[in-house]
């Protein structure tokens, strides 16, 4: 099956996953101090040709997007996108949204908390309720995991509508219709991944009821 979310939906790569197995039992030191973390920095520092370079890894490309605009800018600087990157178009949108109120987008935010206490704990009860033949247990993380299914169905109109307002937007900012065609396929593209994480939600639901009814009935 394909999936069109982000890349922190899915697993490692092959080798990434090989390499993890292949030196899962050496005793090594943690917290960036590790043998392995020192050849990965030696290795960076050979490819930038910059053999004194400090080199810090960071849990995420958020941060450390994060942490490089932190360094690059003074405080009174910011990012300067194009007009048809996706900063400019669709996250102005949300901007539009929250400043009109758009009822959808208070819905999603609302169910913000609720939904990051589900999806960190749905597979625990899970897994304790088919260890412990608890059927209480794999019902409740179902329930959990609904409230995924939920958040997405309710986040696919908060995106359409901020791909929508970046088009009307752009339409009339006077940009050429090459650009205007261009950030369309890319604001509309944009907006099918959310109908793609959606359906994918949906259909792990279904299919972990599906799983649930059939072992209820043997």
């Amino acid at each position: 099956m394909l999936a069109f979310n982000n890349d922190y939906s899915h697993g490692a790569h092959p080798a990434v996953l090989q390499a993890l197995v292949d030196t899962n039992m050496e005793p090594q030191p943690g917290y960036g101090t590790d043998a392995h973390t020192e050849r990965a920095k030696h290795l960076i520092r050979e490819a930038c040709q910059a053999p004194d370079a400090d080199v810090f890894f960071l849990v995420g490309g958020t941060q450390a997007n994060a942490t490089v605009i932190d360094m690059l800018l003074a405080p009174y600087e910011g990012v300067v996108a194009a007009e048809t990157g996706h900063v400019a178009c669709h996250e102005a949108g949300h901007a539009a949204q929250r400043q009109s109120g758009y009822a959808m987008m208070k819905v999603r935010t609302a169910l913000v908390p609720v939904v990051n206490f589900t999806q960190n704990t749905w597979t625990i009860v899970l897994l304790l309720g088919l260890f412990m033949n608890i059927a209480g247990l794999t019902t409740l993380a179902l329930i959990f995991f609904s409230f995924s299914v939920l958040f997405q169905l309710v986040t696919l109109p908060v995106e359409i509508d901020a791909s929508r307002r970046a088009v009307a937007y752009i339409e009339q900012s006077g940009m050429s219709s090459k650009q205007v065609n261009g950030a369309k396929k890319v604001l509309t593209a944009a907006a099918l991944t959310y109908v793609a994480a959606a359906l994918t939600s949906i259909i792990q639901l279904l299919y972990l009821m599906a799983r649930y009814n059939r072992n209820s009935n043997r």
